[in-house]
């Protein structure tokens, strides 16, 4: 069966936790390929691999290879396109 590719926006509290769950389950059919967030080279809590960061939202809605991507940001703080949320 083929994984499930996922593009997160936001790298914070539940995008970490998404990550970690993922790389933790032994049966998970799914992975991250894409990591939008405002400074991809501020430090994390969480290690991740740093090629999945991007500033550029383009760069996951863009990414053909993409199945599905998700916020995990309070809306009013960032400016992102508008297309992503429609």
């Amino acid at each position: 069966m083929r994984k499930i590719k996922i593009g997160l926006f936001g790298f914070g509290v539940v995008g970490q936790g998404i990550h970690q769950v993922l790389g933790r389950s032994k049966n998970a059919n799914a992975e991250i390929i894409g990591i939008c967030v405002r400074n991809p080279d501020k430090p994390r809590a969480v290690a991740a691999d740093r090629s999945l960061f991007t500033a550029s939202p383009d760069a996951i809605l863009d990414n053909p290879e993409v199945d599905l991507f998700r916020r995990f940001f309070k809306r009013r703080r960032v400016r992102y396109p508008r297309k992503i949320f429609k």
